[in-house]
């Protein structure tokens, strides 16, 4: 993104050499009774669940083999934050669209819904989190 002269403003980092998506789950960040939460709160409960991945990981997946039964949601990676031309600040996340995972980016202004998802390691110690 930078190339299109946006600002890095945070990032958890690179992939581990270890990291496989096998090790992977999907978790919704809404709780009971939620149809939707503020961008604040979904990076608040990403980082209490361990779903705070990055682009990194994102661009990482593009290359494996994702479960045919995560392509019903948006995969949010809350890790990393970008500052697009405009001032606003955006996250990248993965959806399925025509018939392949494509990369976007989310402005963090947005509210997120049921659609969305976080990927979270069943260890922790994988992602390299403590």
């Amino acid at each position: 993104m930078a190339k299109e002269s946006w600002v890095l403003v945070e990032d958890v980092g690179e992939v581990p050499a270890d990291f496989a998506i096998s090790e992977l789950e999907i978790v919704s960040f809404l709780q009971k009774g939620e149809i939707f939460i503020l961008s604040d709160e979904m990076r608040k409960r990403a980082k209490k669940l361990g779903g705070n991945l990055g682009q990194r990981h994102a661009e990482f997946l593009l290359n494996c083999q994702i479960p045919e039964a995560w392509r019903q949601y948006y995969l949010v990676f809350p890790g990393t934050v970008w500052r697009d031309r405009d001032g606003d600040l955006c996250v990248p996340y993965l959806s399925w669209y025509g018939g392949r995972w494509v990369l976007g980016f989310n402005w963090l202004g947005y509210v997120w819904g049921s659609g969305g998802r976080l990927l979270v390691a069943r260890n922790a110690e994988i992602l390299g989190f403590p």
